[in-house]
């Protein structure tokens, strides 16, 4: 054999090479990673994502449906725009404000007043429902809590806490129990990168 061809087969042999090591990278790179309550992390696709469960596919090809509310997060690959960054936080409440997302609670009212708290893990794509709760054992009732999406900003306030009470819902304002404190939607689209607040 002459030494072009010698030095055709090496050259083939090093583009061969070098595409077996950049092709994983590459595909790697374009996988999905999830977050497990537990803490354990799994790189996938993501095939289906609702409020109730999430569909992913392995690395082999094989598919699992995991509950929704097992999934701590979920990291989308580079070929994403920026997480969504949608934000809760309780700045006034006579006397407790339970926020909900779906149904599922997202902290603690302590958690809540102590800053802003990150609602990124609890949503999913489409239409979320956020739902907040005021609880009054003592005097009056009151609350006052913020919702922000990207540069969106929406407040839930009635009454003025540790002040003057709250008359909605038909209730005086030193009713006892737990009241409706504001509704909102989200719609999130996780490939853009976008979330998008509407109240009712």
């Amino acid at each position: 054999m002459s030494r072009i061809g010698e030095s055709r087969k090496v050259t083939r042999a090093w583009v061969l090479l070098l595409f077996a090591l950049v092709l994983p990278a590459t595909v790697l790179a374009e996988m999905d990673q999830v977050t497990l309550r537990d803490g354990s992390e799994i790189v996938c696709r993501v095939l289906d994502l609702s409020k109730q469960r999430l569909t992913i596919e392995h690395e082999d090809g094989g598919h699992e449906t995991i509950p929704r509310s097992s999934v701590a997060a979920i990291r989308f690959g580079e070929d994403v725009l920026p997480p969504i960054k949608v934000r809760v936080r309780v700045f006034g409440a006579d006397d407790k404000v339970r926020i909900y997302v779906d149904g599922d609670e997202v902290a603690s009212p302590g958690e809540l007043k102590a800053g802003w708290v990150d609602l990124g893990p609890f949503l999913h794509d489409g239409a979320n429902e956020i739902n907040a709760e005021v609880e009054n054992e003592r005097n009056v009732w009151a609350y006052r809590w913020v919702l922000e999406a990207g540069t969106q900003r929406e407040t839930f306030q009635c009454g003025i806490p540790r002040k003057s009470g709250c008359r909605a819902e038909g209730r005086s304002d030193r009713a006892f129990g737990v009241f409706p404190a504001g509704r909102a939607w989200i719609y999130v689209h996780h490939r853009e990168g976008t979330a998008e607040i509407e109240r009712p």
